[in-house]
């Protein structure tokens, strides 16, 4: 088997930490969950991740890694309904405009009662430079789509992952912004930006 289910949460929250530190989406969560201002530098979203594996633990998704935790990834098995921590209203705020506007791209595409196994997150240790770790988290997934006869999905939240998706075979069903009048595509505050880009993305 190319990867291993995780033991070891800390461990694991850690590198996602670390993976996920420069990513636009990820900084702005974490500086509304710190009431920091948007405009001030952040370095690390330490202590995030750790409580999002905890409220999955024993719920029956499954948390994986390869290369001895060089890579992290969330899968969330088809039925499977999984809540998330509640990091106060700020962040809720956020959190509830990506629900709403997911929801309603799935409604546009007839895709609401769409039944898929979800990567939920997948996170590389920027120390890990392995060629052909990530396929090692996807591609036992995507061959259990093919031999249980669903899908996948996932939302993509940067131009690379996006890209890196299609690579795989997902395919972007669509695309929508949260953020607008907040921040800029990069997650930089600006009262007149765009919001950050969010790729709603499906693998048959």
């Amino acid at each position: 088997m190319s990867y291993n289910h995780v033991g070891n949460i800390t461990r694991a929250a850690e590198v996602l930490d670390k993976a996920f530190a420069a990513v636009p989406l990820q900084q702005v969560l974490m500086k509304k969950l710190r009431g920091i201002s948007l405009e001030e530098k952040l370095d690390s979203c330490e202590g995030y991740f750790y409580v999002r594996l905890m409220a999955l633990e024993g719920t029956g998704a499954e948390i994986i890694e390869a290369d001895d935790y060089g890579l992290i990834a969330i899968w969330i098995r088809p039925g499977l309904v999984t809540e998330s921590p509640n990091f106060g209203p700020e962040v809720e705020e956020f959190v509830n405009e990506f629900k709403t506007k997911m929801k309603s791209l799935k409604e546009e595409h007839g895709l609401i009662d769409r039944n898929d196994w979800h990567l939920n997150f997948i996170g590389r240790d920027p120390n890990n430079k392995k060629k052909g770790s990530i396929r090692k988290l996807l591609e036992p997934y995507l061959q259990k789509c093919r031999q249980e006869g669903t899908g996948a999905s996932l939302a993509a939240i940067s131009d690379h992952a996006f890209e890196t998706y299609k690579h795989f075979g997902f395919k972007e069903v669509g695309r929508f912004t949260i953020g607008a009048g907040q921040v800029d595509n990069d997650g930089q505050a600006n009262p007149n930006g765009a919001g950050l880009n969010i790729y709603y993305m499906i693998y048959d």
